[in-house]
């Protein structure tokens, strides 16, 4: 069998060099048990940021973990079928792309132990807020619900929570842009709220006055504070 080659963005170590990131041509590789293989289309991250530049001085820095041999910066990797999925042929590839991450941090976010850790068995009379996500989608996921309290915008993180947490049958309570309003219920958004309302939290504990999960998916000076008063927790 011919074997075929691909271009890929490989890391080197030259001896006595640091490591560096270069482009060659490699071997496409072969999947093994339980793998395929995979066609890179579009890149993994968006655009680096320029909130830092060289020479700024960082209090923090933590390696979260490295996962070797998936090659995400070549033209084709290798991918686990168990957590892999066919795309609908309804389903543009740029859209597909957005599904399994998404959807992944939405789920680990409601019921992960080391999070907000609902119970999925009893969401009845359970309320989660989801705080605003700002973020325009043109996803077509009605067919999955969500419930519970959901403090989002649209987003695709915030969608996946509203209909992940509806699925369960919790009360989702969201906030967004008034002209975002109908989107968010058609994803199963119970109660929907302008984040801008200077009486947001006020008018949330009208309707849910018993709100203990917070899920913050915008995380600034503004957002989490907003939505821990709406919920109660300070």
């Amino acid at each position: 069998m011919t074997t075929q080659y691909s271009s890929s963005q490989v890391v080197r170590t030259p001896e006595g060099q640091s490591p560096k990131l270069v482009r060659e041509t490699i071997p496409v590789p072969s999947p093994g048990p339980g793998q395929v293989l995979v066609k890179c289309l579009i890149g993994l991250n968006w655009r680096g940021g320029t909130r830092l530049t060289k020479g700024d001085i960082v209090g923090a820095l933590i390696w979260g973990g490295e996962t070797k041999g998936l090659g995400a910066y070549s033209e084709y990797c290798l991918a686990d079928q168990r957590i892999a999925f066919k795309v609908p042929t309804a389903l543009s590839r740029e859209d597909a792309s957005t599904i399994s991450l998404a959807a992944a941090t939405a789920w680990l976010a409601l019921f992960s132990p080391d999070y907000l850790n609902l119970d999925r068995t009893n969401a009845q009379g359970t309320s989660v807020l989801v705080w605003e996500v700002a973020v325009r989608l043109s996803l077509s996921l009605q067919r999955f619900r969500l419930s519970n309290v959901i403090w989002c915008e649209t987003a695709s993180v915030g969608l996946y929570s509203i209909q992940i947490a509806s699925l369960y049958g919790f009360d989702v309570v969201t906030t967004c842009s008034p002209h975002n309003a109908e989107l968010v219920r058609s994803y199963g958004a119970k109660y929907v709220f302008d984040y801008k309302d200077e009486k947001v939290a006020e008018e949330i504990r009208k309707v849910a006055p018993n709100i203990y999960h917070v899920f913050d998916t915008v995380g600034n000076q503004g957002s989490s504070p907003t939505a821990s008063i709406a919920a109660r927790l300070v």
